[in-house]
């Protein structure tokens, strides 16, 4: 079977109920004459005209999202003084020991992708995930790189890269994409990662950008913020709780859905997410689609 996934997908200029009747056909269509049996939707913004004709042509709740459900989004339009003070005092504390012992924040390029990548990989490696491919990152750089698109951020200590992320250019938008770090020893005691955020909102501000979204954050975690509720206990020892140190704001986005194609697979399509629930064959089939 194959399956084609549109993350963040498709973008428009304005919302008008004619243009996501247009979109949805056209994706569709396109799909279709490629061969694609299987088509994974997630608009990066709700849009009830566009979910309405998603369900039309017969859309529904996808077995995994390819793109993040919610997000921590932080506001460069204060000056930097004011974004300094707007995180949490830990995370003050902790950039301002990290340049105490020396640490350093510079730009990469192509070659520091390896640097990069060895770092990625242990991280992957300690908290259990599949890490992209050295090869991914190359050819993500072939396209994008030179385009100034994508970024690849790296903080050295005592002559070393400790801390690295990376991160892609959309319209006035910093996006945090990769991250990678040394866990060991002094690396891990000098905080490389909260150095490391603050300069890559240093640079996006200096660089004219007005946000810096930060990446996956947990949708029952931003849901309840937005309400007004506090954040669950079983959450404050997360990354969810370190990104909120940097003084953002919690945004939800759609979850992902799909349609099934020829018409003869759809009568399985409600029976996939509570397959893909677990660890089974579809389940990690649809997720390696996100790591390719």
């Amino acid at each position: 079977m194959r399956i084609a996934y549109v993350p963040n997908g498709p973008l428009w200029a304005e919302r008008d109920a004619t243009l996501a009747a247009r979109l949805v056909t056209e994706m569709t269509v396109l799909a279709r004459s490629l061969g694609v049996n299987g088509l994974i939707v997630q608009p990066s913004e709700i849009w009830d005209d566009l979910d309405a004709e998603l369900a039309l042509h017969h859309f529904g709740r996808a077995p995994i999202d390819v793109a993040t459900t919610s997000t921590i989004v932080v506001d460069l339009a204060p000056d930097l003084d004011e974004l300094l003070a707007g995180l949490r005092s830990s995370r003050r504390r902790n950039i301002r020991r990290a340049e105490r012992l020396g640490a350093t924040f510079r730009v990469g390029d192509a070659g520091d992708l390896e640097t990069f990548h060895r770092l990625h990989s242990a991280t992957a490696a300690r908290q259990g995930f599949t890490p992209l491919s050295l090869d991914y990152l190359r050819r993500q750089w072939a396209v994008l790189g030179r385009r100034d698109l994508l970024k690849v951020f790296l903080v050295d200590l005592e002559g070393q890269t400790v801390a690295g992320a990376t991160a892609t250019c959309f319209g006035d938008t910093v996006i945090y994409k990769l991250a990678g770090w040394d866990s060991s020893g002094d690396s891990a005691a000098a905080r490389p990662n909260d150095l490391l955020h603050w300069q890559i909102i240093e640079w996006a501000h200096e660089n004219g950008f007005s946000h810096y979204d930060m990446g996956g954050f947990e949708r029952v975690a931003a849901s309840r913020m937005l309400a007004g509720e506090e954040m669950p206990e079983e959450f404050r020892s997360t990354p969810a709780q370190f990104k909120l140190g940097f003084g953002g704001t919690p945004v939800v986005r759609p979850l992902s859905s799909w349609a099934l194609s020829p018409r003869v697979l759809r009568f399985v399509q409600p029976m996939v997410p509570a397959l893909a629930e677990g660890r089974g064959r579809l389940g990690r089939f649809v997720s390696g689609l996100r790591s390719g």
